[in-house]
């Protein structure tokens, strides 16, 4: 990606995912916030949990079952990693990619160490392996009724992220 193309939509596709799976809540939290800011998605997630599973894949055939998501989104439930969600992506998209790949909201923090061991910051990079930008989000806390919290945290953080500048493959 050049540097000042925006990845809202105008520059762009995002693909979405997580490592709480496909129907968790920080997954819709997140999309409603996307979506809020017109942003084109596309939703692949592990079908289950996999919170912890850091950049394991899966050998052999995956299972992707198609899900329209509540807000209408396209979406896709895989049985495997959030790094095998984000490479079967890349390989179903590739004659369209996507302009960048956003991995959350996590609740749980990833910070320190447990970036080592977070599906969320391994979908992430798996992306950025693929030369697609990439960001990972977490919220610091365990308990889903604080997602709400997170908004606020979104609301400064995305217009960065969103506008960049940022370089291909970058985290």
């Amino acid at each position: 990606m050049r540097p000042g193309k925006s990845a809202g939509t105008k520059g762009g596709r995002l693909l979405l995912t997580n490592d709480d799976g496909f129907d968790a809540p920080g997954l819709a939290f997140f999309e409603d916030f996307l979506l809020a800011q017109g942003v084109r998605l596309t939703v692949v997630a592990p079908a289950c949990e996999k919170s912890g599973a850091g950049h394991a894949m899966t050998f052999g055939d995956l299972r992707v079952t198609r899900r329209v998501r509540a807000s209408g989104v396209e979406g896709y439930a895989v049985d495997g990693t959030p790094a095998d969600c984000v490479k079967w992506a890349m390989w179903r998209w590739k004659r369209r990619p996507f302009r960048m790949v956003v991995s959350g909201l996590n609740v749980g923090p990833n910070a320190g160490v447990s970036i080592l061991y977070s599906g969320t910051v391994a979908a992430a990079l798996e992306a950025a392996f693929h030369g697609v930008r990439a960001v990972a989000f977490s919220l610091d806390s365990h308990r889903v009724e604080d997602l709400p919290h997170g908004r606020e945290g979104l609301a400064l953080a995305w217009p960065a992220v969103a506008q960049g500048p940022w370089v291909p493959g970058e985290m």
